[in-house]
């Protein structure tokens, strides 16, 4: 048992983390995104796509740190 009661097998499960991989991969595919249409507002795609993921990064680290701190596996010190 740790010190809050929980046995190691009932923390929670870690494959939210697996979500902050999610802009890594989809920005480290450039071919993919590499065009000019669709414009938005003007803004080529390869522009706006990447803009796009700054808060879509921002909350999906939000939605990890909240949910891993609900689980309790976020990295309790002994």
């Amino acid at each position: 048992m740790d010190t809050k009661g929980r046995s190691p097998t009932s923390r929670g499960s870690r494959w939210w983390y697996a979500l902050l991989l999610l802009p890594f991969i989809v920005l480290s595919a450039v071919p993919l995104f590499n065009r000019i249409e669709p414009r938005l507002f003007g803004i080529p795609f390869f522009w706006w796509f990447q803009l796009m993921w700054i808060p879509l990064t921002a909350c999906l680290t939000a939605l990890v740190y909240f949910m891993a701190e609900r689980d309790g596996s976020e990295g309790d010190a002994p």
